[in-house]
């Protein structure tokens, strides 16, 4: 069984998503937070941006569109939590 993960080891994309969905998306944070998730969705997160990247430059994309395009998809949600009904 791998150790907890825990704020201190974020790096990357996991710390950007950290630190966006804290500020911009404050329910989503605390909802992953409470469940004891929150950790562990980032580094997922972390590796899906790096896998899609990798993927889509081996396909011919440019890097920095894939990267943007990632990021797009898994880091900068859409900001649900501001909207109302």
């Amino acid at each position: 069984m791998s150790p907890k993960k825990t704020q201190a080891d974020l790096v990357g994309v996991a710390l950007l998503a950290h630190d966006h969905w804290k500020d911009v998306r404050p329910n989503l944070y605390g909802t992953l937070l409470g469940k004891g998730i929150l950790y562990d969705r980032l580094f997922d997160v972390g590796e899906q941006v790096d896998d899609y990247i990798q993927g889509a430059v081996n396909e011919g994309m440019d890097c920095h569109r894939a990267k943007e395009m990632a990021l797009r998809r898994w880091v900068y949600l859409p900001d649900i939590d501001q909207e109302s009904d």
